[in-house]
């Protein structure tokens, strides 16, 4: 009989060097056997073997659907109880196993991403399923933004994703733009990065001056300064 089990969180802090919020994340730690911060457990994710038979069940119970990454576990808790709505804060594109555990490959959405390098949200807690009597992990159900980790993973803030570059930074600073909504404007810019277009400007940063309200004329003259 497998029973249900909410892990300790890991960090996802980005300390707001970071222009996305991580996308491989680590749900849970090989250990035989490894405890919540709370002292729930013991609970034993043996080695790789055992490991790639909870993926294999996993993949079974989802049947093709992606697995959601939740606010505070509201899919089990909340919503069942008529107290909110579960929204996705992203989405499992792949679980795989490296050598200390389980990781995740993850697509945020864009209001959780910004709230990662915000730091609204710091942590991300598994939740899954354990065998009642040997206490192995069975399979994973799904996972949740927390800011209340009950496992020993590391903050989102600890995984360094993309900066900001001397170029931008400088531009940012010569026309009055902060750092932090220029790297806002390019976490909810999904598009990807197209060559070139009229004027020496991508779509990219055409889209992103549109939305910050500094003109293509004075970007590309502070631009043009800075090469001089």
């Amino acid at each position: 009989m497998d029973v249900d089990v909410t892990m300790q969180p890991v960090a996802l802090d980005t300390a707001g060097q970071a222009a996305y919020p991580p996308r491989e994340v680590k749900l849970l730690p090989f250990g035989n056997p490894f405890y919540g911060r709370d002292g729930r457990g013991p609970w034993v994710l043996r080695d790789r073997a055992q490991a790639e038979r909870v993926l294999a069940l996993t993949k079974q119970v989802l049947g093709g659907v992606d697995m959601v990454v939740d606010y505070d576990h509201a899919t089990e808790l909340a919503a069942p109880q008529g107290k909110g709505r579960a929204i996705a804060a992203g989405w499992v594109r792949s679980l795989y196993i490296a050598d200390d555990g389980i990781w995740a490959s993850i697509e945020w959405t864009a209001q959780a991403s910004a709230e990662i390098l915000a730091r609204q949200y710091r942590y991300i807690s598994p939740h899954f399923r354990v065998d009642k009597l040997t206490r192995e992990v069975t399979r994973i159900v799904n996972a949740g933004l927390t800011n209340t980790p009950n496992l020993e993973l590391p903050a989102l803030a600890s995984y360094r994703g993309k900066q900001v570059t001397e170029e931008e930074r400088a531009i940012c600073a010569a026309l009055g733009v902060t750092e932090a909504d220029y790297l806002a404007q390019k976490i909810l810019d999904s598009a990807p990065w197209r060559e070139a277009v009229g004027g020496g400007l991508t779509s990219e940063e055409i889209d992103i001056l549109a939305r910050t309200g500094v003109s293509e004329k004075d970007y590309l003259a502070t631009k043009a300064k800075m090469a001089r």
